[in-house]
């Protein structure tokens, strides 16, 4: 925008100002983790019998209602935190309250993960070559 200015170092790593419209920002793609019901959505490409599908099923719905609530708990965390004002708060008190959404975040990684990993176990190991072209292509797409 033009009311800001932008800087940018120079070659002796002083910042200097530039003509630049936009900052020079690398953009990384967005974190992407699989979750079951991309397998469901490979039905096809994955071959899936219908046993398989079923099976997947019934953890995808399982990890959608703990994800659900996770999600929830994460949110109140997050908002308890954002409700206190900072410049009032003590570093030990917000390092406490963020302390514990990180623990929530940490669970709910190994909890995706275990469902994840319970979903692909089902597999055949030519299932789980197509599986990780499927992986390839959607990281590839989300960037």
């Amino acid at each position: 925008t033009p009311d800001r200015i932008y800087f940018e170092p120079d070659k002796s790593g002083q910042l200097r100002k530039t003509e630049r419209s936009k900052p020079l920002v690398a953009t990384n793609a967005p974190l992407w983790k699989p979750e079951p019901q991309f397998l469901l959505s490979r039905t096809n490409d994955l071959k899936l019998t219908e046993r398989q599908q079923l099976e997947i099923e019934r953890i995808a719905t399982n990890w959608l209602n703990v994800k659900a609530k996770l999600e929830s708990r994460m949110a109140s965390a997050a908002s308890a935190v954002g409700e206190r004002s900072p410049t009032k708060m003590s570093l030990a008190a917000l390092n406490g309250n963020l302390s514990g959404y990180s623990e929530l975040s940490k669970t709910y990684n190994r909890i995706r993960n275990k469902h994840w990993s319970s979903a692909i176990a089902i597999l055949s190991e030519d299932q789980r070559v197509r599986l990780e072209s499927a992986l390839q292509a959607e990281k590839e797409a989300k960037r």
